[in-house]
């Protein structure tokens, strides 16, 4: 009977002992797979920082040097004459008012080519944003 108890225990020991290993075995490599899982997302998340910061000082720059063309071609314009309206009587009593010189680049007024240069400037650089958020978008779908 003593040994029956004695080999009982025995059993009930060796099979803990084995559970218990099978267990922290198991419980290990799940947490080395978690954490290798974690630096694996740190890493990526810190490519990916760097690429935005990378795509918003390449904008930056694109719309730095926009802002400098707008404003040399402002200061080409000083140049231009400025819009006069001509008031010119017709035959039934109406007025046309009429500004002049024809519509090329080279005709415009100060204020017109002012006004389209600082319109073009601003599509330009909407332009540079979305393509900087399309850069930014295709690079993270992977």
């Amino acid at each position: 009977m003593v040994k029956n108890i004695l080999i009982t225990l025995f059993v009930l020991f060796t099979g803990y002992a084995c559970y218990d290993y099978g267990y922290k075995t198991a419980y290990n490599k799940q947490a080395i797979s978690y954490v290798k899982q974690l630096k694996e997302q740190e890493f990526k998340l810190q490519e990916s920082q760097k690429n935005i910061k990378l795509i918003q000082l390449e904008k930056e720059n694109e719309i730095k040097t926009i802002n400098t063309k707008h404003s040399s071609i402002v200061n080409s314009l000083r140049n231009r004459p400025e819009r006069t309206v001509v008031v010119q009587s017709t035959s039934n009593d109406s007025p046309v008012i009429s500004s002049g010189a024809g519509s090329t680049g080279e005709q415009l007024f100060r204020e017109d080519a002012e006004f389209l240069i600082g319109e073009a400037a601003k599509a330009e650089t909407l332009k540079k944003s979305l393509t900087s958020c399309r850069r930014y978008l295709l690079g993270n779908e992977s």
